[in-house]
Order: C-alpha cells, then structure tokens, then sequence
C-alpha cells in the first residue's frame, strides 16, 4: 500500500485510497478498486471508506496506547528494567521451562549497601543517577541471556536459567559484587558502593517465582546481617530462623507490656584498676527460657515498632537507676560512666531528645552520672547525615556518644572528624586473640592510636582473659568490660570511695611470668 497516497483521493473513478489516522502521519492506507466495466465511486463510496478509514484508524491508534501503557507497566519508570510484575511473570515461564527439560534456575536478590546516606547527603538526583548506573552495571556483569530487573528503590534482581550448579550463579554473584564495588563520581565526590546479594536455587517442589524470589530475598538479609559485601545461599534453616524471629517478636512485644523486662549492669573498668562506670544491659525474664541476654532478643534496628520502645524503656530505666549513684562517689571524683546501647532509628524519633533533656535534669545527669549512648557502628555509617543533627543536641545536653562495635565498617574511618563521638569501643575481633596475634595486636594498637589522635577515648568489650587485659592495658585502652571484669549483676556496681574498699576481687589476675 503507498503510505503517502493522498486521504479520500479518486484514481480514475474506479480506484480510491484513504488513509487512516494524522493526516501527516498516517496509521494505515485502505486501497479500494472496482474493475471495470462497474460504475465509477461515488461520493457516498467515498465517504463511506473514509467512515471505515476513521473507525479502523481509532482502533489502531487505541491499540498502540495499549500496548505501551502494557509496556510501560512493565517496565521501571527510571532504569528501563523490567519491574516487580514483568520480572515474576518470568520466572513463571522460565520456572515452566525449568520443570519440563529438568534444568535449575537461578535468582539474585540485590540490595545496595548504603544507598540511603548517598540520598541523604548528594540529593534525590544523584541518587537516581546512581540506581541507572546500578542497572547498567549489572546488565555488564551478568551473562547475555540473565534477565536484571529493578524490585523497587534499591532492590535489584537478576533472573538465571539454566544454571548447572551453585557454582555457576556464586559466579555471577561475584562479578556483581567486583562490579558494584568500582567507585564511581557522583557531584564530584567519589562514591564506593557495595551490595548485599542473596541466592536462591530452583527445586523440583518451588511453588512459582515469588516463593523463589522470597528465598533469595531471605539470604539477602541474612547476608545483610553478615556486613556489607556479602552473597550468601538460601536454605531452609534460614526460613525456620525467620519465623521462630516472627514468633519472639510476638511473644516480645506481650513482654514489654507484661513488664517481663528488667536492666542488669555491667562494670566498666579504667585503666587504674578502678570502676569507672557501667553498662547497663536489658535483658529478659522470660518465663519458659529464664533471664536472656541482649544479644539473644533485642530485634534488628530496622524492627522499628519493636526496637525503639526498647530503647527508650532501657535509657529511662538506667538512667533513674544511676540518679543515687554518686551517693558512692569519693568528694572530687568525676561522675562515673553510664552507657546505653541504642538504636539509630530510636535517636531520629522527634520525641526522643526532648525527653531525653527532662529525664536528665529529674535524674541528675552530668552531675550524679554521665551518660553514653552506644550507637552501632554500621547504623552511623548508613544515617550519618540524618544523625548528625541528633548528635549535636545530644551533646548540648551533656550526653556522651560512642561508636560501637568499632572496626566493623569500612566508611566510619573518614567521618571520625565529623561526628563528635567521645568514645570508640571496638570490635571484638580486635579483642579476641590481641594477646596472641601479631595482626590483632597491631590492628588494635593502630585504631587505639588514631582514636587517641582524636581526642577520643577506648573501650574494650568482652575482655575475656587476664592476658587479653593486660594486652590491652599495655596498647593504652582506656576502658575494660567483659567477664575478666565483672559480670553483670541486678544493681549498678559499687564505687571506691567514702568508705568503700575497690572491688579487687574482680580485678584481672596478673599474667605468669612465662607468658
């Protein structure tokens, strides 16, 4: 048919042409020819066509529209890739496929690390820059026929057929990760991006693509839990896992109420062999498990309905508990250390400080006691930016920050002289084997040394031998906490002075001679 034949045009009485759509740009061309020797077409044959040429032109022109709102539905508006809906649809065919040829498919649950401090502190832009350059990237690091779709904000997923072994996506795992981790420049600041990964495996009995997807997305998060710049498998262990967590967190949330939580303290212990301070610990009185630790209930950060009643309840209840604690306290002596393990998400609650200013002054904060909040290394690295104005009314209120479990992330090195934090207490594995690793030893030096550079005071958590202490004391840690020190006991530990004899039977035993 000739596109560009006239609308409504007459070849010699017995050939019309009309076409369909914009006049410019026309749909479709309808060619209509009566042979001789029939009568020629006449002006109501004309329009006729031309009725016929409209109608089938608005149904084109519908279909088109259709179509792409079809396709733009199953799309991401921002990187291109196919959305949540158009990537299990997907999986269900390619689960098919897999059933039928006897082949495995594969999924990668992608979630970058650290994406929220990006936007927080270069702007919603940059960000969108950096989720495209995202999608980019992992379309280059998968191979040809992977399917990478976009889940929604900084979730990605990349669907793998025929996938012969684990190895085969651990493979293509790390390219992602190698990949994701290149620095790129954003605002003319150099952005080092890392990613969580979880890994899910087809079987014989997978339901259809979501149950698929909901398992690698349960390995991501354990992952997650693991440090950034991790990839883990999916197994069933880890679905039993999340739902003994779902059911704690039921039976938690009844103990809040229940008032089933009580505080235990732990002796801080200084450099001088004498108690400085403590940390006060909540625990649970469960009423089948007995008394259980922090470590052992407290729920993840992100668990904000659950986590931050905790929080507050714990500095409420330490707090009140330290007001008659100077009581112990020799004339001159500074006011000794109380510290509070907190959640980020409890700090940036509107509620919180305020609270917090009236709490101090009934209980007689910086006067009786100091407090120290204890944030998580890894939370003040993903909320620096939001935090930061938390951290200045905190300090104006007189309250002490340390950064907890110090050593476990990567980016907090950099931002040392932009948070005012007092205290570092550092990671475990910095503690663990400093008495017997020339690495642990040097590695714990070094970031006491750079801590001490700042003006910034140590601690060491979970000291566990006389040896370890020793160690520490002679590396200049300035603070000690952990079974060589003191366990933890219902009341916050005595103080050396007005009449009160140090507590020396606690005290690290000195080292042998031969060690």
């Amino acid at each position: 048919m000739p596109a560009a034949a006239p609308a409504g045009a007459v070849i010699g009485g017995h050939e019309l042409v009309v076409s369909t759509g914009r006049g410019d740009r026309p749909s479709a061309v309808i060619e209509v020819s009566r042979p001789a020797p029939a009568p020629a077409f006449s002006e109501q044959d004309v329009q006729f066509v031309r009725s016929v040429g409209a109608v089938l032109g608005a149904a084109a022109v519908r279909f088109r529209m259709e179509d792409e709102i079809r396709r733009r539905s199953l799309r991401d508006g921002l990187t291109g890739l196919p959305n949540r809906t158009a990537l299990l649809d997907r999986l269900d065919r390619a689960l098919q496929r897999a059933r039928g040829d006897g082949t495995r498919i594969g999924v990668l649950f992608i979630d970058l690390d650290g994406f929220k401090t990006v936007n927080d502190t270069l702007g919603h832009q940059a960000g969108d820059h950096l989720l495209r350059l995202t999608a980019d990237r992992l379309e280059h690091a998968v191979r040809p026929a992977d399917v990478v779709g976009r889940l929604s904000g900084d979730e990605f997923a990349v669907l793998c057929e025929d996938v012969d072994s684990p190895a085969v996506i651990e493979a293509i795992a790390d390219r992602v990760l190698a990949t994701l981790d290149t620095p790129c420049v954003l605002r003319e600041r150099t952005v080092v991006l890392s990613a969580s990964i979880g890994i899910a495996l087809s079987e014989p009995e997978t339901a259809d693509g979501e149950d698929l997807l909901n398992a690698a997305d349960i390995a991501m998060y354990a992952a997650k839990r693991r440090g950034p710049g991790r990839r883990l498998a999916f197994d069933e262990v880890m679905r039993t896992r999340l739902m003994a967590q779902i059911t704690e967190n039921d039976e938690l949330r009844r103990a809040v109420s229940a008032d089933e939580l009580v505080m235990r303290y732990r002796p801080i212990q200084d450099i001088d062999r004498e108690v400085a301070g403590a940390e006060a610990l909540p625990h649970w009185r469960h009423p089948h498990r007995g008394l259980v630790p922090p470590a052992q209930f407290l729920p993840d950060p992100a668990h904000v309905g659950l986590r931050v009643p905790i929080d507050r309840w714990a500095v409420g209840r330490a707090c009140r508990a330290a007001a008659g604690w100077a009581d112990e306290r020799a004339d001159g002596a500074p006011p000794p250390l109380l510290t509070v393990a907190v959640s980020s998400r409890c700090l940036v609650e509107a509620r919180f400080v305020p609270e917090l200013d009236v709490l101090l002054a009934a209980t007689g904060g910086d006067l009786r006691y100091r407090l120290c909040l204890q944030i998580a290394e890894r939370e003040v690295a993903d909320d620096e930016t939001a935090l930061s104005a938390v951290f200045g009314e905190l300090r104006r209120l007189g309250v002490d920050l340390c950064v907890d479990d110090y050593g476990s992330a990567r980016t907090m090195a950099s931002a040392m002289n932009r948070v005012p934090f007092g205290y570092i207490r550092l990671n475990g594995t910095f503690v663990d084997g400093v008495d017997r690793s020339p690495v642990r030893h040097a590695a714990s030096g070094a970031l006491m040394h750079f801590a001490h550079e700042l003006g910034i005071r140590t601690m060491a958590g979970d000291v566990g031998t006389a040896s370890q202490w020793e160690t520490l004391r002679a590396l200049r840690c300035d603070l000690f906490l952990g079974p060589v020190i003191g366990p933890s006991t219902a009341g916050l530990p005595r103080l050396a002075g007005r009449g009160n004899e140090p507590d020396t039977a606690r005290r690290p035993a000195a080292p042998s001679r031969g060690r």
